[in-house]
């Protein structure tokens, strides 16, 4: 059985107003809604070179924003994030200060157990000196208790550091004063 209800207001059993229905059809919630997004980002602003041929720890600088609870960053800069099933996004950029061929790959660690199954991104690979090499990934991934998080990059036939904007333009400062940063991780709550 189809039909349609026509309403302009939803209200709970004791009259208190959760949203209304205005009309051009938009929806306006009275309060927040419960289960929304839970998010947090993370960036690292310190500038570091990298050993070729090792995975090297990024650690983070700041928690820009988390709507999360109980998330914080540590003293060694790992994202402490607790139990639950999350959607993360993360992309590194770095310059290559060796002027030949290089690549660089970027992955997630768990400080407490190692490497986040599907956390390896994408490869970039640059020949000259100051060429960017920018790399993101993304994946799903349940915690049972809280894991502390860190990006890691290699840089493989080449060096590289991480005075690099995402823009593509060379930064000598890093700040998060100016935007510019070398690392970014987005965390989405899902369950």
């Amino acid at each position: 059985m189809t039909g349609i209800l026509k309403v302009d207001n939803i209200q709970n059993s004791s009259g208190t107003s959760a949203m209304a229905i205005d009309s051009a059809g938009n929806i306006n919630f009275s309060n927040n809604v419960a289960n929304g997004v839970r998010i947090a980002v993370y960036r690292r602003y310190t500038q570091a070179s990298f050993s070729s041929g090792l995975f090297n720890n990024r650690p983070f600088d700041s928690e820009d924003f988390s709507n999360i609870s109980g998330t914080s960053i540590d003293g060694n800069g790992y994202a402490n994030i607790p139990a639950g099933t999350y959607l993360i996004k993360y992309e590194t950029s770095c310059v290559n200060d060796a002027g030949s061929l290089g690549e660089t790959v970027s992955r997630v660690s768990n400080v407490g157990t190692g490497i986040v199954s599907g956390s390896y991104s994408t490869r970039s690979s640059s020949v000259n000196a100051n060429e960017t090499c920018h790399v993101m990934g993304s994946f799903i991934v349940t915690f049972t208790s809280t894991a502390q998080l860190v990006i890691q990059t290699l840089s493989e036939n080449g060096g590289f550091d991480d005075q690099q904007t995402f823009d593509g333009s060379p930064g000598n400062t890093l700040s998060a004063a100016d935007g510019k940063t070398s690392v970014l991780m987005t965390v989405i709550k899902l369950v």
